[in-house]
């Protein structure tokens, strides 16, 4: 069977699909699809007449997978459809000595890998960025003249409207308003844009060193205070995707986390919705950085 291949550069990856099934591009993706060169790793999607059965210990459940650890160590995701009583239409793992993330597929099921954003998630993508030292945050990254700024909290906070404010009253462009990544580079860490930008639908396909990280916190006046290295890490670490159930993910998340916050400063930041909140901000960055 005829296989397509198209790559997309994520956070300073390559990532190549392979597939048998015709998959259209969706619009969050088209920013970071490029020209076919080697990849850092393949995800390989494979129509089977019938799916290997897993056994093993379960890691973890929920409605659309099952996580299964094989009497081998290989860790399986078995995948289910919730509106057929959890028929099992696919299973995925990664071959990482060749850099491969492998999806096998009951004939018939194509219908859920049609496009990037179900192909992705079949994949697992999350899994093989955290081994490649990247850190996927729950927050909004914000391109300014100081470099990059991160707004990262819990949902409703006021992650989006921080990052609007930027754009609207400083020369500042938003990258990302959910899910950007973060690496060390061999100098510094990036944040990037990537292809998950929730209800922002920001998908810009940039990198900028970062600058500063913003925990927010809502409040009737503005104050602005960098946190104590404990304190940066418990929150930091809570907002960003780790696999609680494969404790080498955990591992290395954390080890990012204390490394990223030794070299970028972490700031509480108490604010309302107006032009103050940029100013204290842009007042602490002064300190911190000549232009």
């Amino acid at each position: 069977m005829l296989k397509e291949k198209t790559c997309f550069d994520i956070a300073g990856l390559t990532i190549e699909l392979e597939t048998e099934v015709p998959m259209a591009i969706t619009e969050n993706f088209l920013p970071f699809q490029k020209k076919r060169e080697k990849a850092d790793v393949v995800f390989k999607y494979s129509v089977c007449e019938k799916l290997r059965e897993i056994f093993g210990t379960t890691l973890y459940s929920r409605i659309e997978y099952d996580v299964v650890r094989g009497a081998d160590g290989q860790i399986f995701r078995v995948h289910k459809d919730p509106r057929d009583d959890g028929r099992i239409y696919a299973v995925s793992y990664m071959e990482a000595e060749r850099a491969e993330v492998c999806i096998n597929l009951l004939k018939g099921s194509e219908e859920h890998f049609d496009n990037t954003n179900n192909s992705f998630f079949h994949a697992g993508w999350e899994q093989f960025f955290i081994q490649k030292g990247r850190i996927i945050l729950h927050a909004s990254l914000v391109k300014t003249e100081f470099g990059g700024l991160i707004f990262s909290g819990v949902s409703g906070i006021g992650k989006s409207t921080q990052a609007k404010l930027w754009e609207t009253l400083e020369t500042a462009t938003q990258i990302n308003g959910d899910r950007p990544i973060l690496y060390k580079n061999a100098e510094k860490w990036m944040g990037c844009g990537s292809p998950y930008a929730g209800s922002s639908e920001c998908y810009v396909n940039e990198q900028v060193p970062v600058r500063m990280i913003l925990l927010l916190r809502q409040g009737m006046e503005c104050r602005i205070a960098r946190l104590p290295m404990a304190k940066a890490f418990k929150e930091i670490f809570q907002n960003c995707t780790v696999y609680s159930w494969n404790r080498e993910y955990v591992e290395n998340v954390a080890n990012l986390v204390a490394e990223l916050i030794c070299d970028v400063p972490v700031y509480s930041l108490t604010c309302r919705p107006d032009r103050s909140a940029v100013e204290i901000v842009k007042e602490e960055l002064k300190k911190e950085y000549v232009l």
